[in-house]
């Protein structure tokens, strides 16, 4: 197997989870080389984990012959620029999420990158799991019935975070549902016979009242013509909990705890049980995997693929997600005002 040469654009701390933590376990892929634009935090990285060298610039890894792909982990705001800077260059990209802040942004990556013969993923490690196509199949097959609700919930405790981190700021990502309801909505694009982007109806709330008026807590449901509904109950603030519930005409499918594949490898579980008694029907569990080795795997094998045609599906889609993302959170922000101009 040809190695495949990656170069770091960033030193955020994710790098450590979504790359060296699992890059021993993943064949074919060497780092090369790193920057950042506080060069000591790239040698501290380098000199932890033996990458061989340390560009000066941004732009150096770019221009480096020796780099066949880049992993750009820089503040949210700088994405989009720079995976259009990779993709000029001829180089790869796995880019942290997300892709693109708005549609604008959205915009300008589907026309600039539709001629581009480079791989470009987004790095919504949950996507690479088995589990979802089963889960897929298992409502498709319509065994228990037409699909009427999803109810997914995303606790993740962030109370000690430092104002200096982008979760705290608005302008560059911050937020719950910003951060967080992308798992929501990739979720929403792998049910069959559902539209995801195009929901008849939609309503969101949040009491923005975090870091910077970031939102904490956010809430959202989506309404199809179908008449199945897609709830979101997203926090910063209240404890750890993490689940999709899919409610069918003849069975409830629960995967709980199914963000925690990120940080290692846990086994995940879809159960099944009877509605309104909860009496187990069945279940399908997978041996444990770690959501970023498949996800390293993954980007590997559509780099060395003639046609990288599911990388392009999962562009189109991550750029649908941004695109719906915008609108579902203007809708909470819009509902604060229109309360709080009620109250005068």
């Amino acid at each position: 197997m040809r190695t495949l040469a990656l170069g770091i654009i960033g030193c955020a701390s994710i790098v450590r989870r979504a790359i060296f933590q699992p890059l021993p376990f993943v064949e074919g892929i060497s780092v090369v080389g790193i920057a950042n634009r506080t060069r000591s935090r790239a040698e501290a990285l380098a000199a932890e984990f033996g990458v061989p060298h340390v560009f000066e610039r941004l732009e150096d890894v770019l221009a480096s012959p020796d780099v066949d792909a880049v992993y750009i982990a820089l503040s949210n705001d700088l994405h989009a620029e720079w995976v259009l800077r990779a993709a000029r260059a001829g180089k790869h990209v796995l880019v942290e999420k997300p892709i693109a802040m708005n549609a604008v942004e959205c915009a300008q990556l589907a026309e600039r990158l539709a001629g581009e013969p480079v791989v470009v993923l987004e790095g919504l490690m949950i996507q690479h799991h088995p589990w979802q196509s089963d889960l897929r199949e298992l409502i498709q097959g319509q065994r228990y019935g037409k699909l009427l609700q999803m109810r997914t919930e995303l606790h993740i405790s962030m109370r000690d975070l430092p104002m200096t981190s982008y979760r705290c700021d608005p302008d560059r990502g911050g937020g719950v549902f910003a951060d967080l309801g992308c798992y929501w909505l990739q979720m929403l694009q792998q049910l069959p016979g559902i539209e995801a982007t195009n929901p008849s109806k939609l309503k969101a709330e949040s009491a923005f009242d975090g870091p910077r008026g970031c939102d904490w807590t956010f809430d959202a449901s989506l309404a199809y013509a179908s008449g199945f509904v897609a709830e979101l109950s997203a926090s910063f603030e209240r404890p750890y909990r993490t689940r999709h519930v899919l409610r069918l005409e003849h069975a409830v499918l629960v995967v709980n705890d199914y963000f925690r594949a990120n940080v290692g490898r846990y086994k995940i579980t879809i159960k099944i049980e009877e509605p309104g008694t909860g009496r187990p029907l069945g279940s399908k569990s997978f041996e444990p995997m770690h959501y970023y080795e498949n996800q390293l795997a993954y980007f590997r094998d559509s780099v060395w693929t003639e046609t990288g045609k599911g990388s392009r599906e999962l562009l189109r889609e991550s750029l649908e997600r941004v695109r719906l993302q915008e609108r579902i959170l203007a809708a909470a922000v819009y509902r604060k005002r229109y309360v709080e101009e009620g109250m005068k």
